[in-house]
């Protein structure tokens, strides 16, 4: 798959040496009755966050609130997830039941549900559509920062890192397409979001 750049290598997760594993209920559980009624209905397969969403709708009360915006920038879709957790070791993914507490836990963002939470907690937000890593940091002037960069570099090895970690930032794939980015901001911020175009 696409890996967002924080680990690497294609590995058989299932051939992992571990004691525990999923399984599947015999029937539907009270969550999932509750959280499958959000999904489009041709999900056969979806992975939900309750507590991202509930961040989402608690950072968007206070944005109505309070005025501002918000950036959130992370791997995803606009779409649920449908098999996305993963754990991370030792910058290697591993299964996400490996070596339980010695591993990070990671998922895929559904960018669409994110989006939703945000426009239901209040309408007047402006969340405009999220849009590739790569895109936004160009539309940010990431070209001419690192130009500036370079230029005020003290050394070829410098300026080599600088220009090779922001090649990394935008690459397709890796990072640049892996990586989405949203914004959710107060009416007060007009229509154009900047990296994000007119919402």
């Amino acid at each position: 798959g696409e890996g967002g750049g924080e680990a690497g290598g294609e590995a058989d997760l299932d051939a992992d040496s571990r004691h525990l594993d999923f399984v599947l209920s015999p029937s539907p559980t009270p969550a999932s009755t509750l959280l499958t009624k959000e999904l489009p209905a041709h999900a056969d397969a979806a992975e939900v966050s309750p507590a991202a969403l509930s961040f989402v709708q608690g950072l968007s009360s206070h944005l109505a609130a309070a005025g501002g915006a918000a950036l959130l920038i992370d791997y995803g879709s606009d779409a649920p997830p449908s098999d996305s957790l993963r754990g991370i070791r030792g910058h290697r993914f591993v299964h996400p039941l490996h070596a339980p507490g010695e591993a990070d836990l990671s998922v895929d963002v559904d960018f669409r549900a994110v989006r939703a939470a945000a426009t239901a907690t209040d309408a007047a937000l402006v969340c405009p559509p999220m849009v590739e890593q790569r895109h936004f940091l160009a539309a940010m002037g990431l070209e001419a920062r690192v130009n500036a960069l370079l230029r005020a570099a003290p050394s070829d090895e410098v300026r080599q890192a600088l220009f090779d970690g922001a090649t990394r930032l935008v690459e397709s794939p890796g990072m640049g397409s892996a990586y989405k980015a949203l914004a959710i901001a107060h009416p007060s911020m007009g229509g154009g979001i900047p990296g994000f175009g007119t919402a």
